[in-house]
């Protein structure tokens, strides 16, 4: 039997299974009946029970095959960390297949791990018995990180009364604020998107994460994550709310620091706050216990957005290394976004690929179909389609101005270019031609792909 893991959840399966999808493990064979499993990590917010999350799963799946049916469903007992769920659902899966679903669930903490066991109806009951043995392997793992931690407020209800005076304001426009400086404290920004205060016996981190989602489930799965590889590392509390419109999620951990030959590790306590607002901005606060999370409280709310149109946004693509300078928010997976001054709108993608560019650029007619989104197109103004060599490397561009019913006008530029096993990818969409041409030249003189020629 073989272990596959994620940070907080592992399993394990016959050695000759195969991956099949991300997280998915598949019995040997060809075509869609197959025996399978599926493995995967949630990140709870708020504090929720079992049940409850088990709920959600269950939506899921009625909303694949509404005349899905549940068979059995009961808390998993046993001494594992945790609280358990487990149930057996016949339904059709994602491609449609008519299966028995055995789904294991546990629940610690801000965590949420599930196992889901496919078996085919059209392979017979005899695999009912290693799909339980599969379902039944389904472990915590780091649960020592989690357990203990409280779903309980960490930040304060209100700034507190006294206060640190703030000697001046810094603008960081990689980090879209100017941030307050008290006095008696050094400010430093040792690289892009990042920016560090430091004061008596406390540090102040601010990160911009240009490179991931905006949303805060996944900025709290990765700072689990984190935890999870951290030796010694515990999870005291974590929290979600809402102050003065803004969303925010933070929590707060303990690791040991330092030590050595003649010295004892040092116990330091990190707090960490993301708010969604014009960018989400991730703060941390690190001391020894406890944190003075009123002053971290007051920096954060006397820190200012600048102005958009001095903002600045550097890709995170090794290979496209460019500062986009207005107001661009990053969504994450190579895709940004400006809506101010006209939209605009990038997607950096590298995929492995080994087939002719030929056959895998897209064409025409499916790049209209992708701008419209539905919309009625009214008129193509300028078109362009293009294979062949750029700088060394086999290169498809396209080009297309045109206006859609309720869009308005919409241009597109685009260039692909092999190297190697990879097609490197540059896609380009805006409501004003000039900005979106003026961009895609920028793209293009800043682009260093691997084997690319020097001009």
């Amino acid at each position: 039997m073989s272990q596959h893991r994620l940070a907080f959840c592992s399993f394990v399966c016959p050695d000759a299974w195969e991956p099949i999808a991300p997280l998915t493990w598949a019995a040997p064979g060809t075509g869609l009946v197959r025996f399978h499993a599926h493995l995967g990590q949630d990140w709870l917010l708020s504090a929720r029970s079992a049940p409850e999350v088990a709920e959600d799963l269950k939506q899921l799946w009625l909303a694949m095959d509404p005349q899905m049916v549940v068979e059995h469903e009961a808390p998993l007992s046993g001494n594992a960390p945790g609280e358990g769920w487990g149930a057996v659902v016949r339904m059709r899966d994602e491609l449609t297949q008519p299966v028995r679903r055995l789904a294991h669930l546990r629940v610690l903490g801000p965590v949420a791990c599930h196992l889901t066991v496919d078996r085919p109806l059209d392979l017979g009951e005899h695999h009912d018995g290693p799909a339980n043995e599969i379902a039944l392997s389904l472990r915590l793992e780091a649960s020592e990180v989690l357990e203990g931690a409280t779903n309980a407020p960490i930040m304060p209800s209100m700034t507190p009364a006294a206060q640190l005076p703030i000697e001046r304001m810094v603008g960081v426009p990689s980090a879209c604020v100017a941030l307050p400086v008290p006095t008696g404290w050094e400010l430093a920004t040792p690289a892009p998107c990042v920016a560090s205060l430091s004061g008596p016996g406390l540090r102040v981190d601010l990160r911009r994460p240009v490179g991931s989602s905006d949303q805060l489930r996944p900025w709290l799965g990765a700072r689990l994550g984190e935890l999870a590889t951290t030796p010694g590392a515990r999870l005291r509390a974590w929290e979600h709310g809402e102050r003065s419109g803004v969303e925010y999620a933070a929590l707060a951990a303990t690791a040991p620091a330092g030590g050595g030959t003649w010295t004892k590790p040092v116990l330091r306590e990190t707090v960490y706050l993301a708010a969604r607002d014009q960018q989400l901005l991730e703060w941390s606060a690190v001391a020894e216990p406890p944190v003075d999370a009123g002053t971290l409280l007051q920096i954060v709310e006397e820190t200012r957005f600048l102005a958009p149109n001095v903002w600045e946004t550097p890709t995170v693509e090794a290979w496209l290394p460019l500062t986009l300078r207005g107001g661009w928010r990053p969504q994450g997976d190579g895709v940004y976004v400006k809506l101010e001054d006209g939209m605009l709108l990038l997607h950096a993608a590298a995929v492995e690929s080994t087939a002719p560019l030929e056959k895998t650029r897209p064409r025409m007619p499916d790049i209209i179909d992708t701008v419209r989104a539905g919309a009625a197109l009214l008129e193509v103004l300028h078109e362009e389609e293009a294979v062949g060599s750029w700088r060394g490397l086999e290169a498809y561009r396209y080009a297309l101005d045109a206006r859609f019913g309720g869009l308005g006008p919409r241009s597109v530029r685009g260039v692909g270019l092999q190297s190697g096993k990879m097609l490197y990818s540059c896609r380009l969409t805006g409501e004003v031609a000039d900005q979106t041409q003026a961009l895609f030249f920028e793209v293009l003189e800043r682009l260093r792909i691997p084997g690319m020629k020097e001009r």
